[in-house]
């Protein structure tokens, strides 16, 4: 059942940690929600067999911590969503907030969230910005205009855009309901696609059950660019957008899905030098777009990115 009461005056906010091979960056990453002024948080970290210093820093952390955290180890190396799914049944907060284990909330991240949950009893989720940012220096928002644009569609509409396209959609900026990840099971433990899975899943549950969502467009974390970020491996990348619409997008829309997605795909492995890879994503996009001639600029600047790798 939707859970349409308004949350109580000061609700305790869970903010969940997957922690893997980040000792150089978690400490950073718990001060900034120890610097929250919302005076009401727990933190829950779930470690996910860390083979760095991680473990033995979290626990320092948690002895000195001013606010209410628990440190979990995984038995064995499980993934991010599992690992996810371990933090959310720790949780005792009526709303939950995810952040990456090298990432950073920025000052007073959850005010305007709140006001917005207070606001609207149907209210589930809110969503935010973030900032890029490498070496100290910020470079760009996570969410561009295309993004603010969609959040101020249906949820209907942006469902169909999460079935058809790579989800643009950072939980790092969420705000919401711990009844409602309850209610949608959490994340899917037996696919890669974590984020993109579970955002699809709280916009089906919207449109089953009428719930809201709202979006503040301010920077409410900032996302850490090194070379370790998951997303950077190309192979990987690549399967966990074509296992998502093979599980996820329903049949009506597959076809909208791999011309969209082998397409950006294709622009991707022309960028990493990958000629190979592009052509048969190329392909692929092309395969299912109804009039091949849709898409002249898109194959120019697919040519072109091509070249530029081969040719020297």
């Amino acid at each position: 059942m939707l859970n349409s009461a308004l949350i109580s005056d000061t609700p305790l906010i869970s903010v969940l940690i997957a922690s893997y091979n980040h000792a150089h960056f978690i400490e950073e990453t718990i001060r900034s929600i120890w610097s929250q002024p919302y005076g009401k948080i727990e933190i829950i970290v779930v470690d996910d067999c860390s083979t760095d210093s991680s473990v033995e820093l979290l626990q320092e952390l948690k002895n000195r911590s001013p606010i209410p955290m628990e440190v979990v180890v995984n038995a064995k190396n499980a993934g991010p969503s599992v690992t996810c799914n371990t933090a959310i049944q720790r949780a005792r907060g009526e709303l939950i907030a995810f952040i990456a284990s090298d990432d950073l909330f920025t000052d007073d991240r959850f005010s305007q969230q709140l006001e917005i949950f207070t606001r609207d009893p149907l209210v589930q989720i809110v969503y935010g910005n973030g900032l890029r940012f490498q070496d100290g220096n910020t470079a760009g928002a996570v969410h561009g205009k295309e993004v603010c644009e969609l959040m101020s569609r249906t949820s209907e509409d942006i469902l169909r855009f999460l079935y058809t396209n790579t989800n643009p959609l950072f939980m790092q900026t969420a705000l919401l309901r711990r009844e409602l990840l309850t209610r949608i099971g959490g994340y899917d433990e037996s696919a890669l696609a974590d984020d993109w899975i579970i955002n699809t899943r709280i916009f089906q549950d919207l449109v089953e059950h009428g719930g809201t969502f709202g979006y503040v467009d301010r920077p409410l974390f900032l996302y850490r660019i090194h070379g370790n970020n998951l997303h950077a491996n190309f192979a990987r990348h690549s399967r966990l957008k074509l296992d998502f619409i093979s599980k996820y997008t329903p049949a009506e829309f597959r076809a909208e899905a791999y011309a969209n997605i082998g397409h950006g795909l294709a622009l991707q492995a022309a960028q990493a030098g990958l000629p190979r890879e592009a052509l048969k994503y190329f392909l692929l996009g092309q395969k299912n777009v109804p009039d091949y001639r849709k898409y002249p600029k898109f194959a120019r600047r697919l040519a072109k990115g091509l070249l530029k790798r081969i040719l020297p």
